[in-house]
This record gives structure tokens, sequence and C-alpha cells, in this order.
């Protein structure tokens, strides 16, 4: 156990505490939006201390994606619920991220490697957190950034999908 995946299990905790603000506080969803964007922040500080003092780890490869798909997919979820997000929309980036986690466990096991997040990935993120902040912050005519991260989280896990298979 190091210190990034001490703040990915920090990140991974905020998932619950976000959602349950979210459910039970609905008048207070920027509360939500301030534990994104720290998590966020979070993301990046870890995946800069793991790789600056050498720290990265299995544990830390495995679980930093757990915890960020956690962290948005049960933000979108209640913001689905609340008839905020199309619900088909947040169905479709789940059913992603679920076939994407059980494949990248399937090809560590065959492999023992991860796939690394690539360009396509990034930008859907930064998509997905914009035009959920967005929401978050009552900015609702950013909320179609949700939609384009969700289209290019598919079309990035079409991309990884194809280099699992050819690599």
């Amino acid at each position: 156990m190091n210190l990034p995946n001490l703040i990915t299990i920090f990140r991974l905790i905020l998932a619950p505490v976000a959602i349950v603000v979210m459910l039970y506080w609905p008048d207070s969803y920027w509360i939500a939006g301030i534990i994104l964007v720290v998590a966020g922040l979070s993301d990046v500080l870890d995946g800069y201390l793991a790789r600056s003092k050498n720290q990265v780890s299995t544990l830390g490869t495995m679980l930093d994606p757990v915890a960020d798909k956690v962290l948005m997919t049960g933000i979108l979820i209640v913001l689905a619920i609340n008839g905020e997000v199309k619900s088909g929309v947040v169905t479709i980036l789940i059913v992603k991220e679920l076939t994407l986690m059980f494949g990248g466990l399937v090809l560590w096991r065959k492999v023992n490697r991860a796939i690394p997040a690539s360009i396509l990935g990034k930008a859907a993120t930064v998509c997905l957190y914009i035009g959920v902040l967005s929401l978050l912050f009552g900015l609702k005519n950013l909320y179609w950034f949700i939609y384009a991260g969700v289209g290019l989280s598919v079309t990035a896990g079409l991309h990884y999908l194809y280099l699992a298979i050819t690599g």
C-alpha cells in the first residue's frame, strides 16, 4: 500500500458520499460538484505521484479506473433518476464500462498487462466531467458534453477492444 493507492481508495470512498448527497439533498448538487472536482484533482495527483515516485502498482493500475467509473456512473445514475440526463445514455455508458472492466480482467489474466488510457478515453473523461459538473453547478446549457463524452467513451471502448484482439 502506497500513497497513490491510498489517494485512489479515498476517491473510491467519495463516490457513495456524492451519491448520498445527491439523493437526499437534491438542492445541494453543488456539494456533489465539489466532491467531483476533488476526486478529479486527486486522480491527477495519484497518477503523478505513482509515476514520479516510481510507485506504480498492480493494485493502483486496477483500482484507479474503477474508482473513476464508480464515481462518474454513480453520479450519472442519480442524474438520470432525477430526470436530468436520459437514462438510455447512462445505460449505454454502464454497459460499456462493465464490458470493458470484464474485458480488462480477462486481458490481465491472459497477458498480465492493462491497456493504457487512449486519447479518446481521456477526451471522453474530460467531456463527461464538463457535462456533469455543469449540471451539478446549475449550468444546464453544457449538458450536451455528457452525450459527447458517452459517444467518445463508446468509441474508446471499441478501440480498446481492437487493441486487445490485435495486440
